[in-house]
């Protein structure tokens, strides 16, 4: 099996490629992680002898620097005949791999190797090993699918080579080498964190000249107190700073809450970024430049949003697999129809502005979404209450929506038809005012199993669970302050004893997927 996702472009693979050679400078907090790795390796004691040594942990926590460390150390250089280092990645081929270490261990027959297929690499491979002692790095591999494809050219046995990886899933680490021994790396301090920061950005950009007239003292005052400043400069202007496009390899920026009037064009050059998160910001204006994030996989919107110039554009972001608060009146609703990726989705409809029935026809027909979760709202006037009925209707019917969140008059709920509400799990009306006993459509819905009825979401004289069967699904109901509920002593066990359990009503829509 060989795995090659053409979809990734040369650029991509480039960077994700490492180097045994390129060590890096600046190591902070992780000393003694490097002499227990080197003990481990050069360990002869039969009883603690260990052919696979892995590093394993989320990315970003310093494997790959750590193994530098570990391959360049003077221990190790003495104690194997040779050394081979391999960034196997997410995009690998079974050919590559095995030439790139054979070319590491005899490099003068670079040319016969090249020429070399599958079962001579692997007869070679092996046979070069039986005669000497070697260290064979395998950075960054993601699945056991590359081990299994390798393994018969890598034997592991006493007194023979040894294998050092790296993987951010220690069951990967732990099929390939079941009796080695598997490290995890600490997460640094904040201190160290904030000091390695300053070794590799501030300190480096200081030495290069980049902060003219700063003496080395004032220097060195300055950058302990930069975390406040620099709050201070996004806060009195409102916006951040257009250089965030230097942060170019940034895969996650997060302004959760925050206050910007606007954000600058410039976020769009972020081209590596993965996730964007703006929940609960008060960013006024949007740049219409999300488009150009084509790795972005989960996009979190602010609550209330506009965009600079026409409608927010989304087309094209064919990896994004979450997005949440897509408002139908400033987004482009086609732009997601061809998101095949997409797993989360939730929508702000504004019935005065938006026809909801394209992108309620777009939950019914896309099976590939996971998680839908509907907002409706009007302006309160003489004919809001009519609109947001008929949408009502069209999300009741919606065979693939499974939250939906009603926030003004609503008149009554549609009658009970067959199909209703197939997949709606969570209900939350909001002012609704209603007139008539919702619950004469609501204990008809299969799978209802949250109900939420604020204050005033009832103007009518009684709610009421007409039988202990009402509502077969349901696991709790919240009623704040409300005094025309009569429920059976069913319905009333579910006021009682979930309530608390209900806070926050409404889950959160945006959890990362897993496979």
């Amino acid at each position: 099996m060989e795995r090659d996702q053409g979809g990734s472009s040369s650029l991509e693979q480039e960077l994700r490629l490492t180097y045994s050679h390129v060590t890096e400078d600046h190591f902070v907090g992780l000393a003694s992680d490097v002499e227990l790795l080197v003990e481990h390796l050069v360990m002869e004691n039969e009883m603690n002898y260990f052919g696979v040594v892995s590093i394993y942990g989320m990315g970003g926590l310093g494997k790959t620097t750590l193994t530098q460390k570990v391959y360049n150390h003077s221990k190790v250089k003495r104690y194997f005949d040779g050394y081979v280092w391999a960034c196997v990645s997410q995009n690998w081929r079974k050919e590559d791999i095995l030439q790139r270490i054979l070319i590491g261990l005899i490099p003068e027959r670079r040319k016969e190797i090249l020429k070399w297929r599958d079962e001579k690499l692997v007869r070679q491979l092996f046979e070069i090993q039986q005669r000497k002692k070697y260290l064979l790095v395998l950075d960054d591999i993601w699945s056991t699918d590359a081990w299994k494809c390798m393994k018969h050219a890598l034997p592991i046995r006493k007194d023979g080579s040894k294998i050092l990886l790296t993987t951010r899933n220690k069951d990967v680490a732990e099929q390939i080498g079941p009796n080695g021994f598997h490290h995890q790396p600490r997460q640094l301090s904040d201190d160290e964190s904030w000091k390695l920061l300053q070794m590799k950005a501030l300190r480096e950009r200081y030495e290069r000249g980049l902060c003219p007239g700063i003496s080395s003292e004032d220097y060195d005052t300055f950058i302990s107190h930069l975390k406040v400043m620099f709050t201070r400069v996004v806060v009195d202007h409102l916006k951040l700073p257009k250089a965030i496009d230097k942060l170019v390899h940034l895969r996650y920026l997060s302004l959760m809450y925050s206050f910007f009037i606007y954000l600058p064009s410039s976020i769009g050059n972020l081209r590596y970024l993965q996730t964007l998160d703006l929940q609960g910001a008060k960013i006024y204006r949007i740049p219409n430049v999300l488009w150009k994030l084509r790795q972005l996989r989960h996009l979190y919107l602010p609550d209330d949003y506009s965009a600079l110039s026409r409608k927010l554009r989304l087309k094209g972001l064919n990896k994004l697999e979450i997005l949440e608060n897509f408002h139908v009146p400033t987004c482009h609703t086609k732009d997601i129809f061809k998101l095949k990726n997409l797993r989360v989705l939730s929508a702000t409809i504004h019935v005065d502005i938006a026809d909801p029935t394209e992108i309620i026809g777009y939950f019914s027909n896309s099976n590939h979404l996971r998680r839908t979760y509907v907002t409706i709202f009007a302006k309160r006037d003489s004919a809001a209450t009519t609109r947001i009925s008929t949408a009502v209707a069209e999300c009741f019917s919606c065979c693939n929506l499974h939250m939906l969140k009603i926030e003004d008059p609503v008149g009554n709920l549609p009658k009970y038809e067959a199909h209703f509400g197939a997949s709606l799990t969570v209900l939350r009306l909001w002012h609704s005012n209603l007139m008539e006993d919702p619950m004469e459509t609501l204990e008809m819905l299969p799978n209802l199993r949250k109900l939420y009825l604020s204050y005033d979401s009832f103007a009518g004289k009684e709610i009421r669970c007409e039988t202990p069967l009402s509502c077969p699904t349901l696991i709790g109901i919240i009623i704040p302050g409300s005094h025309k509920f009569s429920p059976t002593s069913r319905c009333s066990a579910l006021l009682q004893a979930r309530t608390r359990d209900l806070w926050p009503f409404v889950p959160t829509m945006g959890t990362p997927l897993t496979n």
